[in-house]
């Protein structure tokens, strides 16, 4: 096999960029919907939650921390960390008011949301995924770092003696 175009599909099945293609996805779906609905001339009774389009809802965030996440910088581990960590947040502060069960939010999605992609609880389990590896990613970056800090001291011991 081609060595270029074997680099070129490592980097492409890498989990980094099959989040970020997730996300992206995710994104494009949920604009187009909003973009279906604002452009329709007909106005929803109860609107969907995606509705009054903005770039700071759920999609959004989690495009921009995905992407943060594919950048593979210590220092963009960390943003990623804290977008979908606010997403995260929100959504148990949301559950803890709501009052309902976790039974009782299983039952509901699989009556009325049988599609679980571009729903509105999708975007917060998409959410805890990259902040999973936003965490894992993070902490193996300090601990390399630790690692080799330690490596170098141990050499300059050695050398003083």
């Amino acid at each position: 096999m081609n060595k270029r175009f074997r680099n070129a599909l490592v980097h492409l099945l890498a989990l980094k960029t099959i989040i970020l293609g997730f996300a992206l996805f995710n994104f494009i779906l949920i604009w187009i919907e909003a973009r279906r609905l604002a452009t329709g001339g007909i106005a929803c009774l109860v609107c969907p939650w995606y509705d009054p389009w903005s770039y700071t809802n759920e999609p959004s965030i989690l495009l921009l921390a995905a992407a943060f996440l594919w950048m593979s910088r210590r220092w963009s581990y960390l943003v990623a960390l804290g977008l979908s960590g606010y997403l995260c947040a929100y959504a148990i502060r949301l559950f803890l008011i709501s009052g309902a069960s976790l039974k009782a939010e299983w039952a509901y999605l699989q009556e009325f949301e049988p599609y679980l992609i571009g729903s509105w609880d999708s975007q917060f389990i998409l959410a805890f995924v990259i902040s999973c590896f936003s965490a894992f990613y993070l902490a193996r970056e300090v601990r390399n770092e630790v690692s080799r800090r330690s490596v170098a001291n141990k050499a300059l011991q050695l050398t003083a003696r």
